[in-house]
């Protein structure tokens, strides 16, 4: 069945799906690659520093947190 299924899938067919794949990959990283450029900035609004103790765990909650909230909302 997997056989019949593989052979019915054109070529364009499978090259969209690589290209989408690509394309939802990259911007995914250039999303989380947004959030780690904007952490200073952040941290400075709610008037946090990354020296501190506390600034370091919000600045870590932050960047595992970002993905894992993309990543239910999107689907």
């Amino acid at each position: 069945m997997q056989r019949e299924l593989w052979v019915s899938i054109s070529e364009g067919q499978r090259r969209a799906v690589l290209i989408n794949a690509f394309l939802g990959a990259l911007l995914g990283s250039i999303n989380i690659s947004s959030v780690v450029i904007a952490l200073p900035a952040i941290l400075r609004g709610i008037g946090l520093s990354i020296n501190t103790a506390i600034g370091f765990m919000i600045m870590a909650w932050i960047m595992f947190a970002y993905p894992l909230i993309m990543a239910i909302t999107v689907a």
